[in-house]
């Protein structure tokens, strides 16, 4: 028996965002093997993940956002054993036991986590979505109603593009070098005395809610989002030589290679899986 966990992050429950997939099988000793499958897509193809997403939440900002998760069986189970599939959920709806396909939505940003368990097998599945807050501005909004800021961000951020720019090179990460422009973006606003910390997260959560309004993905947000975060706190003379430390001690935030999964900066898993 074959079954799959199947996410689709879309807009009024139609145009698919994101898809991705992953495989746990349960221990040899159980008698039979219930892998259990969680596949999602983004718009250029299937990618494996095996850890977290993002999703928008539902709070008006774009419209009618939802998430499905489709738990596929093979071969067919018609009727399914009692309590042969069982979901748990942090704070949106928990589906009835044995529920295939259900569809939800949050319209709070934070991390909500769903558990489908396959009891027959001792398989847990632990998806973690993640809905991140983009601010009250997008970056007009923030310019208009703080020039000053706007103006030093927008400084600050051609500083560490051109710093970016110039780590890129042959054999050299694209998504470290993603990660250390995000996050020395706001180190350098951070120690500036008008923006501070709080200046630097306004304005980079204002870049976000931009990005999101211009369709792009909630899981890059997340990842820009955990990055700018990161710069925050190394607001200082020595901010490059702390922020190549914490990408190798897996502090900020990278894609899995050719796939949309996001973990910590050294490959590691941000959440266990069970």
């Amino acid at each position: 028996v074959t079954s799959r966990v199947v996410l689709v992050n879309g807009t009024g429950g139609t145009q698919i965002v994101e898809r991705a997939e992953f495989t746990i099988e349960p221990p040899e000793d159980i008698g039979q093997r219930y892998p259990i499958v969680f596949r999602s897509r983004v718009k250029s193809g299937v990618f494996l993940v095996d850890n977290i997403l993002g999703a928008w939440p539902d709070d008006g900002i774009t419209s009618n956002e939802t998430f499905i998760l489709k738990v596929e069986i093979e071969p067919e189970l018609n009727p399914l054993p009692e309590e042969f599939v069982v979901w748990n959920t942090l704070s949106v709806a928990t589906p009835p036991d044995n529920t295939l396909i259900a569809t939800n939505r949050r319209v709070n940003p934070g991390i909500e986590q769903i558990i489908i368990t396959v009891p027959p097998a001792g398989v847990t599945n632990r998806v973690v979505i993640h809905l991140p807050d983009v601010g009250p501005y997008d970056e007009a909004a923030f310019a208009l109603n703080h020039p000053i800021m706007a103006s030093l961000a927008l400084y600050y951020g051609s500083v560490a593009q051109d710093y970016a720019e110039g780590l890129q090179g042959p054999g050299v990460d694209d998504q470290y070098v993603n990660a250390i422009q995000h996050s020395y973006w706001t180190a350098l606003m951070a120690a500036d005395s008008v923006l501070e910390s709080g200046g630097a997260i306004m304005a980079s959560d204002a870049h976000e809610r931009s990005n999101r309004l211009n369709g792009g993905t909630a899981g890059d947000s997340v990842m820009d989002i955990r990055n700018n975060y990161i710069g925050t706190l190394s607001a200082g003379t020595n901010a490059l030589a702390e922020l190549d430390a914490r990408w190798l001690d897996g502090d900020l935030y990278r894609t899995q290679s050719n796939s949309i999964m996001i973990i910590k900066s050294n490959g590691q898993k941000v959440y266990p899986l069970h």
